[in-house]
């Protein structure tokens, strides 16, 4: 996929933002940090402009920040327009794909929302293991695959809390805003948590290759 201009054009903070997020570590949730608290407002009017609340602009924020940080790794952004556009794009991405699941979507976004498909859809395709995990939900039960048993099992002995959070919100289909509210955390904390348990499973099915097929 090509650039439309390289990294060293776009603007001081941008090129921030981007480098942080693709260094990881805590220069990545920092970075992550000033776009929650200076860009959500932004996002929100989008959301609200869609039929949404604050709180729904919270959540998709919330919700696409992993897809973006892999955008950025992959080189998937093409820089055609400032990193706060882009990151509203997924946010509005996300959106619709939550009101189409619920069929709410309304006919005249049906272009936007295709159009928005085609730019995201491979941003938002998941790559940590087999299976979409992703995807799950209490209709697909992990632990009624034995991989996925062992794999969540080791979760859950060495990263207790972050397996409860991972359950929390791929099994039991909880918003992260509501199991931050439930757990007394930082909605960051709740994501980086979902994540770093997420990568811990990635990780484990790469050590156990028969598991891959």
């Amino acid at each position: 996929m090509e650039h439309t201009h390289p990294i060293k054009h776009l603007p001081r903070l941008d090129k921030v933002l981007v480098k942080a997020i693709q260094a990881r570590g805590e220069v990545c949730d920092a970075a992550w940090d000033y776009i929650f608290h200076h860009w959500v407002d932004y996002f929100t009017g989008t959301i609200r402009r869609n039929g949404g609340t604050e709180e729904d602009a919270r959540e998709m924020l919330g919700e696409v920040y992993e897809p973006v940080e892999r955008a950025l790794r992959k080189n998937l952004f093409q820089y055609k327009a400032p990193l706060q556009t882009y990151i509203n794009r997924a946010v509005l991405y996300q959106w619709y794909a939550l009101l189409k699941k619920q069929n709410r979507l309304a006919a005249a976004k049906q272009k936007e929302a295709d159009l928005l498909q085609s730019e995201f859809e491979e941003v938002f395709a998941d790559i940590y293991v087999p299976g979409n995990f992703q995807t799950l939900t209490t209709a697909h039960n992990p632990f009624d695959d034995e991989c996925y048993q062992l794999a969540l099992e080791a979760l859950k002995q060495k990263l207790p809390k972050k397996y409860e959070i991972l359950i929390a919100s791929k099994i039991d289909g909880k918003r992260q805003n509501q199991i931050a509210k439930q757990e007394d955390m930082a909605l960051q904390t709740v994501k980086n948590y979902v994540r770093d348990a997420k990568i811990f499973i990635r990780d484990w099915f790469g050590e156990h290759p028969d598991c891959m097929d």
